[in-house]
């Protein structure tokens, strides 16, 4: 809609409701009221609700909006109520109507939906209905009641309802959107953190308990029971895991606030993701069960060691019992393989997006521009006042110094919304309603192929004789061809909308194009029918499309200033690229490579600390072991060996095991992200690479550190406690 009125004058989202919709949601209206049942009669006032951001924006959240007048596409409207913040309907319910791989916005404003004069096609389905089931019914029942309502039309309206079913859907998968069908990725990624970092918890507590055995074994041996020697590592723990819960709490509400910045128009429900209190509470009482757990490992590591290991020291046993040489290399060889299958994913989305990136859009997008603008009912109620306004509007626009070309378009390609209508092509066999030809539906002015650089493969482009007095033509793409003329050529051809029997012109095919990825980089391209608005009714929405000189920022001022002077009532929407809006089309890709490139980092950082903490250890435990091979002269290589070929070993398996899920893995989720490639080679050897030599470079340190031992102190401290 046009919003104007006062000092209002902007474009916004608008969407038909019917006058039970929002009650029916069970939000009430934070101020005002929501549209009440004679709302949606036609002898009632027009009003309308506002949404709650459009209400701060554009009103500056004055309570004395309601009440007021505005014009939407100049008809004049009472604005009645606004909805709450947070406010979401299903995408179906959306402002706009685009394909599944682009978010749908949420509309700025809802108005009654009232019955036009006239006669209206039953084909046209773009209503899409909200119902409460009854609590004395199931999902199942409510389907079958519309599975006979569908069979009553179908027999009713045999040309229109013929195969037509409805499905009913819950209400809070719709809500949820995109990011239902991503979330459990995402809860496992994590999982796998936590896991990890888990692993690290209780591998930091075996290697402390296992060089504190000597202790804990001397205190059990004066009468200090296991209780106690719990209570006593339960503080310790329960410190260590309530101050990580906290930090990881701050990190984890400032990483969901980014998430919602980064992710506003790419990831539908995501703005009605929430840190509460019944979050808050889990985190509380994870972090304490951990801490209980942590705080059990030294009593159990005591009690597996027995008093003999703790008496005898460190120079009976150096690198601690099998059971817990065991435990430690298991738990690395877990973490790693964890580790591997994060980072493999988030690799492999990210070379999908790098597909997806470097895929042909079958235009050329570098400096193209599009302004849209609605047309109002009441001033261009006919096509002809329609087509003197892009007649206009493209005179104006081509007078432009830097404008290279320009034309006009209902829906641009890559846009919010599209059209499919139903086609009868001559010489096909009948085909019932539900499995009639569609194709996407375009109505352009010349020049349309030019400016956006789409390819003729054959016939003509539309020229000034394709006038309404002239027989009708059309111009499909390859796609359109391939599906509905593989036989042969499609010039001569003739295409109807709709069915045969019914009212309207034949159309002949003129020319063939090449094929537009319009709906997104990520989907193949659909069949495609161009015809010139010459010749056809165009919708209240154009798009201008100019083509201009690199780096015009004045040429692109101009257009805005022309464009007021056409008609100043019609204000264009803010400047977009087309360039931009392809990327928007593989935003979600990129977002969601983004996110699991966050979790692989983590999930690499705590499997490489694992692995660090590992050969630490080893240093710390077999030190005496180390200064007496060092005494004998014992080779640099072998000093190596013995600190990090222990840990290293351990990143060997857990790469491998890692690799074998990360296949299992990619497998099941190359139906969930379109493009991805499970059989691509590369992200499992970039993986494979990354982590072993990750793994090679945090051995660097605690190497160093055994090598630079002094032999003789060493041996000294050995005599000294075997004195003792």
């Amino acid at each position: 809609f046009n919003l104007t009125g006062g000092t209002l004058s902007e474009r916004v989202r608008g969407l038909y409701a019917s006058a039970t919709l929002l009650d029916l949601t069970g939000v009430a209206a934070v101020l005002g009221r929501t549209l009440q049942p004679n709302d949606d009669l036609p002898a009632s006032p027009d009003v309308t609700v506002l949404s709650y951001a459009l209400w701060q924006q554009s009103f500056g959240a004055d309570p004395n909006t309601i009440g007021q007048t505005v014009l939407l596409n100049d008809e004049a409207h009472t604005v009645v109520g606004v909805m709450p913040s947070g406010f979401v309907l299903p995408p179906g319910f959306s402002a706009t109507v685009v394909s599944a791989d682009m978010v749908m916005r949420p509309p700025d404003l809802w108005v009654p939906l009232k019955p036009r004069t006239g006669v209206m096609a039953r084909n046209l389905r773009y209503i899409f209905a909200l119902a409460r089931v009854r609590q004395d019914r199931t999902l199942a029942q409510a389907q079958a009641e519309l599975d006979t309502v569908a069979s009553q039309l179908a027999t009713q309206y045999p040309d229109a309802n013929r195969g037509l079913q409805f499905a009913m859907l819950p209400l809070q998968g719709q809500v949820m959107g995109s990011l239902s069908a991503v979330l459990p990725l995402f809860v496992t990624a994590a999982g796998l953190v936590f896991v990890i970092a888990g692993m690290n918890g209780l591998a930091v507590s075996v290697a402390a308990a296992a060089q504190r055995n000597h202790e804990w074994a001397i205190r059990v041996a004066l009468g200090a029971t296991p209780l106690q020697l719990y209570v006593e590592a339960l503080g310790a723990a329960i410190a260590a895991a309530v101050g990580a819960g906290a930090l990881g709490s701050a990190v984890a509400y400032a990483f969901l606030a980014a998430l919602r910045v980064s992710g506003d128009g790419i990831m539908s429900g995501l703005s009605s993701v929430r840190v509460d209190g019944l979050v808050w509470l889990f985190a509380a009482v994870l972090t304490t069960t951990i801490g209980f757990a942590l705080a059990l490992v030294p009593v159990l590591v005591t009690r597996r060691e027995g008093l003999p290991s703790g008496f005898g020291g460190e120079g009976t046993r150096t690198t601690g019992s099998r059971r817990t040489r065991l435990i430690r290399r298991g738990v690395l060889v877990l973490q790693v393989a964890l580790a591997v299958v994060v980072v493999t994913l988030a690799l492999q989305l990210v070379v999908t997006f790098n597909r997806l990136s470097d895929v042909n859009p079958g235009l050329d997008p570098r400096n193209l521009v599009a302004l849209e603008f609605t047309l109002p009912e009441r001033t261009y109620s006919d096509q002809p006042l329609r087509a003197r306004f892009q007649r206009d509007l493209l005179e104006a626009v081509e007078g432009i110094p830097g404008v290279v070309s320009a034309t006009t378009v209902d829906y641009v390609p890559f846009g919010e919304n599209i059209a499919i209508v139903n086609l009868t092509v001559e010489a096909l066999a009948p085909q019932p309603s539900g499995d009639q030809p569609r194709a996407l539906w375009r109505t352009v002015s010349r020049n349309y192929f030019r400016t956006l650089s789409i390819p003729l493969l054959d016939g003509r482009e539309f020229t000034e004789s394709d006038r309404i007095d002239a027989a009708p033509v059309a111009i499909v793409n390859a796609e359109f061809v391939r599906r509905f003329f593989p036989e042969g050529t499609a010039i001569g051809r003739r295409i109807k909308r709709g069915r045969a029997d019914a009212g309207g012109a034949w159309m002949t095919v003129v020319g063939v194009t090449g094929a537009v990825r319009s709906t997104g980089l990520g989907l193949a391209p659909q069949a495609e029918i161009v015809v010139p608005y010459t010749q056809w009714s165009t919708s209240e929405s154009v798009t201008l499309v100019a083509r201009t000189e690199a780096n015009a920022l004045g040429t692109l001022r101009a257009i805005g200033r022309v464009s007021g002077e056409v008609d100043a009532r019609v204000p264009p929407s803010s400047v977009r690229y087309l360039e931009s809006m392809i990327a928007e089309s593989i935003g979600r890709p990129r977002f969601h490579a983004s996110l699991l490139v966050v979790f692989a980092g983590l999930a690499l950082v705590l499997a490489l600390a694992g692995t660090y903490g590992l050969s630490a250890a080893l240093v710390s435990i077999r030190r005496r072991e180390i200064g007496l091979r060092i005494c004998l002269g014992a080779p640099t290589g072998g000093t190596v060996v013995t600190v990090a070929g222990e840990s290293l070993g351990c990143v060997a398996v857990g790469t491998l095991v890692g690799l074998a899920s990360s296949v299992l893995t990619a497998g099941a989720l190359s139906s969930v992200f379109v493009g991805l490639d499970a059989s691509d080679g590369g992200p499992y050897v970039a993986s494979a690479l990354l982590m072993v030599i990750a793994g090679m470079m945090v051995n660097v340190a605690p190497v160093r550190r055994a090598l630079a031992m002094e032999p003789a102190a060493i041996l000294t401290e050995a005599a000294g406690a075997g004195r003792r």
